[in-house]
């Protein structure tokens, strides 16, 4: 573990993204379609996610005393919600595209 909360976060943080990265070119990228582009925008939200809790760590919590195992679930828990926020939105775009079809 790190002495910074900033190191630590950049160490345990950026292992979501490798693991997406990895299934992507090694899975989905082959498949193409619906599946390739649904794994590069979960890619994309774990970059974000990512990127947000660290610019919250360097602004709020720096000198604040808190442990490194919050920070480091804050951190997923916030790539967590991008990613079930864009599947909730996918599903409900499709599903009124899909009520403009059939109507």
């Amino acid at each position: 573990m790190a002495n910074n909360l900033l190191v630590s976060w950049i160490n345990i943080g950026l292992i979501p993204f490798f693991v997406s990265l990895g299934v992507y070119l090694l899975y989905y990228r082959k498949f193409g379609g619906v599946e390739a582009a649904r794994s590069m925008i979960a890619l994309k939200c774990v970059l974000i996610g990512f990127a947000i809790w660290l610019i919250v760590i360097w602004l709020f919590l720096m000198e604040s005393g808190i442990s490194y195992m919050l920070v480091d679930a804050g951190g997923f828990l916030i790539i967590i919600a991008l990613i079930l926020i864009f599947e909730w939105k996918t599903k409900r775009g499709c599903l009124i595209s899909e009520a403009r079809d059939h109507a």
